[in-house]
Order: C-alpha cells, then sequence, then structure tokens
C-alpha cells in the first residue's frame, strides 16, 4: 500500500451524512475514487502552506476540509537552493479513495501524491501497437523555466522500436507546462514520464507493467512516497488499433 495512503486513511474514520445520501445503497466494502489535482505550497521545513483545490477536480466541498487537515499534517519533502531547504510551489496530483464501511462510515485517503510542473498543453504519442504485448517506454526531460520540455530522451523498456521512441520524443517535445516555483521563481524540473501502451478496451485495467527505480530528482520537492516519475501516460489501443491517450493516470 502507498505510504502516504497508510499514513491518513488508516487514522481517521469520517461520518459524511451527503456522501451517505448520495450512496445510500452503496454496499459495505465499496470504494469511490475522485481526482484531487491544484496548486499547493510547501514551506521549507516541509509542511503546506496554502492549497488551491482545482475546480475541473469537483472535489465534493465536504471532503476539502479534511482534505486541506490531511495535506496539513503531511511531511513533504522540500525544495533545495544552492542546497538549502526553499519553499516551493508545485501542482499536486493525487486520487481521494472513499472506502464505504457501514451505514454512514466511510474511511477517507489519498493514494498515488504527486507534485511536479503542470501540464497544460499534451499532445497524446500516436504509437502503433504492432504486437497484442503491452509497450512501455519512459520519456525522460526537463521542464524549463519557461514551461518548455528540453533535452528530451526516450529509453526503451519493452517492445518499444525506435519508431515509437521516435514519436513520443517529438510529441512530448510540443507539450507546455506551467513549471514549479522555489522561493517564489519559476525553476526548472526533471521529469520522467511512463508511458504504456496496450490493445485493450477502456474498461479493462491496463497490463501491469514494471519501471525500473527512479529516485526523486535532486531539488525537486515531493509528497511522502514519490519516486521519480510523472503519473503514467496510458494509451489504448482499441477498434482496429487506433491508438487513443487516456491522459495522465496511474
Amino acid at each position: 500500500m502507498n505510504p502516504w495512503f497508510r499514513s491518513i486513511a488508516c487514522a481517521f474514520l469520517l461520518w459524511l451524512p451527503s456522501l451517505a445520501a448520495q450512496a445510500a445503497d452503496a454496499p459495505a466494502g465499496e470504494v469511490r475514487k475522485l481526482p484531487l489535482v491544484g496548486w499547493i505550497e510547501i514551506s521549507a521545513q516541509g509542511r503546506m502552506t496554502a492549497f488551491e483545490f482545482d475546480p475541473a477536480a469537483k472535489v465534493p466541498p465536504v471532503l476539502q476540509p479534511t482534505l486541506t487537515e490531511q495535506l496539513q499534517s503531511a511531511a513533504f519533502v522540500p525544495a533545495t537552493r544552492d542546497g538549502k531547504p526553499a519553499p516551493s510551489r508545485s501542482w499536486l496530483t493525487a486520487r481521494v479513495v472513499i472506502r464505504h464501511l457501514q451505514g454512514d462510515d466511510y474511511h477517507v485517503g489519498l493514494e498515488g501524491t504527486q507534485l511536479g510542473p503542470k501540464p497544460l498543453l499534451r499532445e497524446t504519442p500516436r504509437l502503433a501497437l504492432g504486437t497484442g504485448d503491452p509497450i512501455a517506454l519512459v520519456v525522460a526531460f526537463t521542464v524549463t523555466p519557461e514551461g518548455v520540455p528540453a533535452n528530451v530522451e526516450a529509453q526503451g523498456v519493452r517492445h518499444a522500436t525506435r519508431a515509437h521512441l521516435g514519436v513520443a520524443r517529438l510529441a512530448i517535445a510540443r507539450w507546455r507546462f506551467e513549471p514549479e516555483q522555489v522561493g517564489g521563481e519559476p525553476v526548472a524540473s526533471l521529469v520522467r514520464l511512463p508511458i504504456v501502451l496496450a490493445k485493450t478496451t477502456f474498461d479493462a485495467p491496463m497490463p501491469a507493467v514494471g519501471f525500473p527505480p527512479a529516485p526523486l530528482p535532486e531539488g525537486r520537492p515531493g509528497a511522502p512516497g514519490q519516486d521519480g516519475y510523472l503519473p503514467a501516460l496510458e494509451i489504448r489501443a482499441v477498434r482496429r488499433g487506433t491508438p487513443r491517450g487516456d491522459g495522465f493516470r496511474d
């Protein structure tokens, strides 16, 4: 289990009457997941000082105070500048996990919490799937203080050809980001993006693909348990093998 999820989900039990009203017939054990995204400010001591919920994620208002409280109590990895801890501002992505226990009782926690630059413009790489095996690769690049990918390098991991690597490299080079900030100034961020391509339906789970360990880049702020990857980009080839992107997802 994700250490972030353990640290908060096992620690609190909530009474959420509005959610109970929406899911009065939900069986015990049912799990609901909601996306959580927004800008988070981290102090030099690794504590959250501010969080802006992105309205697009539509997190229910009844959950927002609790999630804010949990973010405030978490111990983040602070950014560093010139070898010293410094305050930072990053784009946070996570999943809110709501587990129905019984009656009106719920466990609420976060999983997959990560910090990084905010993606603004993304073009899904049009990767052809030549076999039934899933294709996995990692694209490493630097998001400049201007929000432009630079030094894009693709690394083959499984069943990826040079053509796959080249198409991914060209697509990522056209992406744009809103950069992270350290000490109130935009900074460059080294990121690694896993890409998984599989021939499957949108309802089926993606095949499990293992990626080599990647530590959080030096100087980057991070959430508890965060590694050096952005959330994986899933591409599902469906209906005559036409690749379609499914956004940033774990």
